[in-house]
Order: structure tokens, then C-alpha cells, then sequence
């Protein structure tokens, strides 16, 4: 069981933590390609960078510092059982197998989900470009945003507040109880739900997709191309 504190000015390279390893990323410190491995802990605290990380069955925390300040990790990978939490910023980020959480002040960019990757948005999180592969899934809860999200074939998407111009080849987005879609595009094989009390707003249905709103559910302003369906029951 080690401590590694990466302070400002210092860049570790290649570090591995596994069995109670922690490895801190201060403000002004960068890491590098770093393996966190079962039980394996990495925290980026504001200002601090992690570049190229592979999370598998470890663990790593962005903190606080929002936006501009926080924490920043780049093309990290999450795999089986590897965890990200982030409160700072993510960019470029894979979760194959992994789960990803992006809690108040948050930001994520770009993230790919498969494989049973999972990614939820939490309230006051941001989630802008994600790509939903097969088997990857993404949940917006109440409060949390994602933007510009394309959910491939075999792609899930569901929220329960809002998601903004979501892209949606063969894949399946749900507007659950209270839900809010505003934008979706909903592409040949795709299909979007709007549940009881939940809204779709200036929802596009292209060629072979289908909008189904269930009663309760509002749809307005939607436009339906032609051989897109839209059921209302």
C-alpha cells in the first residue's frame, strides 16, 4: 500500500496502483498513462491533469473546481469494473465495461460508452458529445444535462430531466416520468418514449424511426419525416 502525491510541477509517468495504492494529483501536477488496478485509488484535485489513465476494477476521482478549474482527465479508459467520478471535467473518455458518474459542477466531453459501459448524469452534471455504442448505456437523472448525444445501434439512452439534441441511429431513447427531450433526432432503427408526465420537444423523426408518446406524455413541436412514425396512445 503506497501514497503517491503528484504536486505542482511534478509529472509521474506509468505509475501502477492496485491493493490500497493512492495516487494524488495535486494543482500544477500532471499524470500520465497511469493503471489504476483493482483496488488502485487515483484523485485529480482542481488543477491537477491525468492524461491516458486505464481504470480497470480501480477507481479515480475528479474533484471539485467546475469548469475552469477542475481537475481534467484525457482519454482515459475505463474497463470492467473501473470507476470515474467526476466533478471537475472529463474529455475523451472510453467506458468498455466501466461506469462513469457526472456529479454537480461536471463536465464531461466526449465520452464512448459499450459494452456495458455506463455513464449516469447526475443533477447539476454535464455530459456534451457522447457517442453510445452497443451494449453502452447513458441515464440522465433529474437536474442533469447531456447535449449532442448520438446512441448508436444497440445504444441506450434515458432521462429523467433533460437531453439536448440527441442523435439516435438504431438505438433507444426514453423520456421517463418526468423526462424531458428537447431536440432528439430520431434516425432509421431508432425509436424514442415519452412517458407519462415526460416532454419531447422540437423532436425530429427521421425515415424508419419511431416516436411513441404514452398518455401523460406531451410532444410538441416534432417533425416527422417521410417514413418516420409517431404514435400517440
Amino acid at each position: 500500500m503506497t501514497t503517491y502525491t503528484v504536486s505542482a510541477g511534478v509529472t509521474s509517468t506509468g505509475v501502477s496502483l492496485s491493493n490500497g495504492d493512492v495516487m494524488n494529483v495535486l494543482s500544477g501536477g500532471a499524470a500520465n498513462s497511469t493503471h489504476v488496478l483493482i483496488s488502485g485509488v487515483m484523485n485529480v484535485s482542481s488543477g491537477g491533469i491525468a492524461s491516458g489513465s486505464l481504470v480497470s476494477s480501480g477507481f479515480v476521482e475528479v474533484l471539485s473546481g467546475g469548469i475552469a478549474n477542475g481537475g481534467t482527465l484525457y482519454g482515459t479508459t475505463l474497463s470492467s469494473f473501473g470507476e470515474q467520478d467526476v466533478y471537475g471535467k472529463a474529455s475523451g473518455t472510453t467506458v468498455n465495461g466501466g461506469y462513469q458518474t457526472v456529479l454537480s459542477g461536471g463536465v464531461d466531453v466526449g465520452v464512448t460508452l459499450l459494452n456495458e459501459g455506463e455513464e449516469d448524469v447526475y443533477s447539476g452534471g454535464v455530459a456534451s458529445g457522447t457517442t453510445v455504442q452497443s451494449g453502452g448505456l447513458q441515464g440522465v437523472a433529474s437536474g442533469g444535462v447531456a447535449s449532442g448525444t448520438v446512441v448508436d445501434s444497440g445504444g441506450d439512452q434515458f432521462t429523467f430531466s433533460a437531453a439536448y439534441a440527441s442523435a439516435i441511429p438504431a438505438g433507444f431513447l426514453v423520456g421517463s416520468v418526468g423526462g424531458t427531450l428537447i431536440g432528439t433526432v430520431v434516425r432509421n432503427g431508432g425509436e424514442m418514449i415519452v412517458g407519462n408526465h415526460g416532454a419531447a420537444i422540437g423532436a425530429v423523426v427521421s425515415s424508419g424511426g419511431i416516436a411513441n408518446v404514452s398518455s401523460g406524455g406531451v410532444a410538441s413541436g416534432t417533425r416527422i419525416s417521410a417514413g418516420g412514425v409517431m404514435n400517440v396512445s
